[in-house]
């Protein structure tokens, strides 16, 4: 809960203006295993959100369901090595940088040793805000365990816009990430940009390091 109470807003002390904001967030979550090797699993948050305003004798409540994850696990699928991730669910990179959204997806998942593959399409299917966000998002993500404390991975992210002809941004990269002597962290990232924005002139991206331009997920 949190509360934000505001008070003499104009510094006038004949006149009541205080105002109070209290918000109230509840996480819900849970997990149900349908049968062996597969599990449905949701997230959702609940806000209550009270607004108090002295001297005009208004307040104003608003609550609000927001569905986070919903999405269904079949691990196993068609080999033991190979699972299958269909709904909503998070997208992150390890360390957040590329993306972190949840978006409506189907998702491959490999799991090998020394190698993890990730292949999935994904989309904002059922509450874009923005026609933009209806973008179909292509991913590949490879990583490569090369000792117990490194890994090095790949990735592809292409974008594909329906409400825009010819934007089709692809972001290429590679990245190395690890511990040192003494367990302190480093990484390396190397990735760029290509395609065209989806202006009527056809503007092709500059090739350029992803960290200069918005990350993939927004």
């Amino acid at each position: 809960m949190g509360i934000l109470r505001r008070i003499n807003r104009d510094l006038n002390d004949a006149k009541e203006d205080d105002r109070t904001n209290m918000e109230s967030k509840l996480n819900l979550a849970a997990q149900f295993i349908l049968q062996k090797d597969i599990l449905l699993f949701g997230e959702a948050d609940l806000s209550d959100e009270r607004l108090f305003q002295d001297g005009k004798g208004r307040t104003s409540r608003e609550t609000k369901l927001q569905l986070d994850r919903l999405y269904l696990r079949w691990e196993g699928f068609l080999f033991p090595s190979l699972d299958l991730q269909l709904g909503r669910q998070r997208f992150n990179d390890p360390r957040e940088w590329l993306y972190d959204e949840n978006l409506d997806a189907v998702r491959l998942i490999f799991r090998g040793n020394p190698v993890e593959l990730q292949l999935s399409v994904s989309s904002n299917r059922f509450n874009p805000k923005k026609p933009e966000e209806r973008i179909r998002n292509y991913v590949l993500y490879a990583v490569y365990q090369v000792a117990p404390k490194d890994e090095a991975a790949f990735y592809g992210v292409a974008r594909r816009d329906p409400t825009k002809e010819d934007h089709h941004p692809t972001f290429v990269g590679i990245s190395w990430k690890g511990k040192s002597i003494k367990d302190q962290r480093y990484w390396l990232e190397a990735a760029s940009v290509s395609g065209n924005d989806g202006s009527k002139s056809g503007q092709r991206f500059r090739r350029q390091p992803v960290a200069n331009d918005d990350p993939p997920f927004g």
